[in-house]
């Protein structure tokens, strides 16, 4: 089955016309509120395709769909303190170019995945396969919703400072894996 978690309205819009020409299932995990511009209106959509948004050297910030908004200002906040996040958008769980994934997380001292579900079976499992099976010895965090845990029938801001991935909370435990 396909997966797909788009980052804003380009994206999903590209999601959506992927999806109609797809033979077989797909999933696309939707958002129900209105999302900033992470793209602009030339971004193409690829289904694998992994997005690198900022380059650094210290620590990967590695998101899908609305959490990549949170990646994004969490790298701005860790680079206010001096430190340098490469955030690496993940619009296509399956397929995924895994190749190119580790790529992007290579250079990197440290990698942090967030996503706003539970951390088991999604991006980080997905991003914690690609480097043991590459044996790359990177630090991997993975934030989101823990097993055992379930995410509270709330507004969002809280939902996600509650469970450590708003981007505050981000930047806090990036400063921490490092």
């Amino acid at each position: 089955m396909v997966v797909l978690n788009p980052a804003d309205h380009y994206e999903m819009k590209a999601a959506v016309e992927a999806a109609v020409k797809y033979q077989g299932p797909v999933y696309i995990r939707m958002d129900g509120k209105a999302l900033p511009e992470i793209h602009d209106e030339d971004y193409r959509f690829v289904p694998g395709a992994v997005v690198t948004l900022r380059e650094g050297s210290e620590l990967a910030l590695v998101a899908t769909g609305s959490t990549v908004h949170e990646v994004v200002d969490a790298a701005e906040l860790l680079a206010q303190s001096g430190i340098a996040a490469t955030v690496v958008s993940v619009p296509s769980i399956r397929p995924c170019d895994t190749k190119a994934l580790l790529a992007a997380l290579k250079g990197c001292k440290a990698v942090m995945t967030v996503e706003e579900h539970n951390v088991n079976g999604g991006l980080g499992s997905l991003v914690a396969e690609v480097l043991a099976e590459a044996g790359t010895g990177i630090k991997l965090k993975r934030a989101g919703i823990m097993d055992g845990e379930y995410a509270a029938a709330a507004d969002r801001g809280w939902l996600r400072q509650h469970h450590g991935f708003d981007a505050a909370g981000i930047a806090a435990q990036a400063r921490e894996m490092l």
